[in-house]
């Protein structure tokens, strides 16, 4: 094989074991690992902050530059999670009713559910909510 072709399998088996990991997790905190359907893995105890979202909605589009803001935001330390309104069940479970949500949970049961979740009322914008995060983390 040259060069490219080890390249090109070494990519491969590893999209293969993200795929692996990913299946097995089902929802519970583990390490941190952006994917392409917005959803992150946390490590064991992290605090995660949730963004309940809809395409339709023009307020959960406009916030949407300052979601992507917070999850660059490396000072903060909280894992991020996006569930859409077609998450019927996650909406359900946390009485959800509008959107955007914004939830953050800072405890872990002993299931790897999260626990201790409450709703952010605050402003919008992307200093109040970093201080809401650094505050109740």
């Amino acid at each position: 094989m040259d060069k490219h072709a080890y390249i090109l399998f070494g990519s491969l088996i590893s999209l293969v074991i993200l795929s692996l990991i990913a299946l097995s997790i089902d929802n519970k905190p583990y390490i941190q690992v952006p994917l392409a359907n917005n959803t992150v893995f946390t490590s064991p105890n992290k605090s995660e902050f949730r963004l309940f979202y809809a395409d339709w909605c023009g307020y959960s589009k406009k916030f949407l530059p300052t979601w992507e803001k917070l999850t660059k935001d490396k000072q903060l330390n909280v894992a991020f999670k996006k569930y859409t309104d077609n998450d019927k069940e996650i909406l359900k479970k946390y009485s959800i009713r509008g959107f955007p949500t914004l939830q953050l949970c800072t405890g872990v049961d002993s299931n790897g559910e999260y626990t201790n979740c409450r709703i952010y009322n605050g402003s919008r914008d992307y200093e109040s909510i970093k201080q809401f995060i650094i505050n109740n983390k």
